[in-house]
């Protein structure tokens, strides 16, 4: 079990000497690009080592059914009961491997901070860690709605599964009698039926699931209710040019795509038609566009693919980190800018980008490994004493907590420094932030 659902990196010779504080990684959606040798090495090096274990979990439809008959089942999010059996399996387990089970941070980026922070919403997150990072994702970035409206995706997978698809079960509403003799090759077959089907890009992701569920209400609804454990959270400059459907090619289609994702919403259809109009007024601007610092220049695309990036990352990093401090948790933001030259000009600094530097893999290239090295050491420092700030390894910049002036760390090669909270506060902070039940956040 251990070897299929579990990666553990130490160095042994300090495992059998000391328990020592660990930390959890839940990778970015199905992504097995990181390894943490780099990271390890470098704790251990700066004389603070940790011990780093990454998960697997169950995704797409067996971890995220939807529908009535997997809400009557009571196997909605069951992904997220994967995570949250492993955290408890570490918690029982870790000791044998030189670990301290009161030293727990768990991180993760993407799809893995977004699940992250639903568990950071449950009171009980204090029983499995003492802190979190949250890289690129907070616990709102994707939209949560009833197990019933990405139905249609369940079916389309259970009717793309070969030696489903002519079963009488599927008729009498019973998908999973015959789902469960299915082979892999089958259940990858029904996969891709339902994401074609599904002109969404996330046709299996958590649902509400009801009181004493894993995701009993919205997350906006429930800041500050959850655990008060000391975190990290950031973004990078351009959240959301990976995502957009590059096929938009007028603001009509834009902002019938935007309401087509956000249905039903909470507050009724016409409050969502008037709110994405004004959404698209308020970035008008093309300086106030992602990917940023590019102007009127739109790489062959058109010009509305650069009008979405802070409705799903940038303003839920902001609302999530500053309820957090207002009731004083210590909290620390960040915003990655680093110039990314070997990706696509149209996607700028990317979703993600900071994923290779928190693991020493970035490019041959001084710079940026001096980059690297120091964001290691701030994760690494966090982990270790709860502050980023420890003064060991490379020299950096000190990283204050939010609560203090309310400024987060923009990391950069040429100018890691810290920088006003405060960036594109119209749309972010009176507009997105006060209206995230009608988003579905």
């Amino acid at each position: 079990m251990v070897s299929r659902a579990f990666k553990l990196y130490a160095s042994y010779s300090l495992v059998i000497r000391a328990r020592l504080p660990h930390r959890i990684f839940f990778a970015a959606g199905a992504s097995a690009a990181y390894n943490a040798s780099m990271l390890v090495r470098q704790s251990v090096a700066r004389g603070t080592p940790i011990i780093y274990v990454s998960l697997n979990y169950r995704l797409g439809p067996l971890g995220f059914p939807q529908g009535p008959e997997a809400e009557a089942r009571g196997s909605l999010n069951i992904g997220l009961c994967d995570q949250w059996a492993a955290f408890e399996w570490i918690q029982t387990n870790i000791r044998n491997f030189g670990g301290d089970p009161d030293k727990v941070t768990i991180f993760g980026q993407s799809a893995g901070a977004i699940s992250l922070a639903l568990h950071y919403l449950n009171e009980n997150f204090t029983n499995v860690a003492r802190a979190a990072i949250f890289e690129s994702g907070s616990a709102s970035t994707l939209s949560l709605f009833n197990a019933s409206r990405l139905y249609p995706s369940w079916l389309a997978f259970a009717r793309g599964t070969p030696s489903c698809t002519s079963s009488m079960s599927l008729s009498k509403n019973d998908t999973f009698s015959c789902l469960l003799t299915a082979t892999s090759d089958e259940i990858l077959a029904g996969m891709e039926a339902a994401q074609s089907f599904n002109q969404q890009q996330f046709p299996f992701i958590p649902v509400l699931d009801g009181l004493n569920g894993v995701v009993p209400t919205l997350p906006s609804l429930r800041l500050g209710v959850g655990a008060k454990v000391p975190f990290i959270s950031g973004t990078v400059l351009d959240e959301g040019t990976s995502f957009f459907p590059t096929s938009v090619s007028t603001t009509n289609e834009l902002q019938d795509w935007i309401f087509r994702y956000y249905t039903p919403s909470q507050e009724g259809s016409v409050t969502l038609e008037i709110a994405t109009a004004v959404l698209l007024a308020l970035y008008e601007d093309p300086s106030m566009r992602s990917p940023f610092g590019t102007g009127n220049q739109t790489f062959g695309l058109s010009m509305d693919f650069k009008r979405v990036g802070d409705l799903w990352f940038q303003g839920q990093r902001r609302i999530w980190t500053k309820t957090a401090a207002t009731i004083g948790t210590r909290t620390y933001g960040y915003l990655f800018t680093d110039p990314q030259p070997n990706v696509q000009p149209y996607l700028g600094v990317a979703h993600s980008s900071e994923g290779q530097y928190v693991y020493g893999q970035i490019p041959a290239n001084e710079t940026a490994a001096t980059l690297s090295s120091a964001i290691m050491d701030y994760w690494i420092s966090f982990a270790n004493s709860l502050d980023p700030n420890d003064g060991k390894g490379t020299q950096r910049p000190n990283w204050e907590s939010y609560g203090d002036n309310q400024r987060i760390l923009q990391l950069q090669t040429e100018n890691t420094t810290l920088i006003e909270d405060d960036y594109r506060s119209l749309p972010i902070d009176d507009f997105i932030n006060r209206n995230n039940v009608l988003f579905g956040q």
